[in-house]
């Protein structure tokens, strides 16, 4: 598989809400809302769209969208708190763990510090962060939710 990335755009948002429909994603990540779009726009956050162009595509696919990940920056814009939803349709496939070290070695490969915070019944994304070389950081947090964080050796600022 090879990744692109691009910026989310509005034109993202339909096909993107639909993924909402599946309950895994409804009830783990956060319903995309026009203020969401906004803030995704016009704030200090990366947001891109994953596109797969690899030869080994999923099957019956091609040039498919499967992902969108989002980080919102620190003033400094050195550390990063990431958010990835994979597709429902790409999911168990070990997408996530390669299309997140695709991101922190292409479009975030400036940021020093990635930082995530995961339900604790989220095993998917639990093994998915572990996979991408993310550590536990802080077992539960005040919300009940697992800490993760891994050093980016890629950064410039490192």
């Amino acid at each position: 598989m090879s990744f692109v990335f691009y910026p989310f755009s509005t034109k993202d948002l339909p096909a993107y809400r639909a993924w909402f429909k599946d309950r895994a994603t409804a009830r783990f990540v956060s319903y995309p809302t026009d203020e969401w779009l906004d803030y995704v726009l016009t704030q200090d956050v990366i947001c891109n769209v994953v596109l797969d162009i690899g030869p080994k595509r999923i099957k019956d696919h091609e040039n498919l969208v499967i992902g969108v990940v989002q980080m919102d920056l620190d003033p400094e814009r050195e550390c990063g708190h990431c958010d990835l939803v994979i597709a429902p349709f790409a999911r168990n496939r070990s997408i996530g763990a390669r299309v997140m070290d695709a991101f922190i070695k292409g479009p975030a490969a400036h940021i020093r510090t990635l930082r995530a915070a995961i339900a604790p019944e989220n095993m998917p994304s639990l093994a998915c962060a572990r996979n991408a070389g993310f550590k536990v950081e802080t077992p539960f947090d005040a919300d009940g939710l697992v800490r993760v964080v891994r050093h980016n050796t890629q950064s410039a600022t490192a």
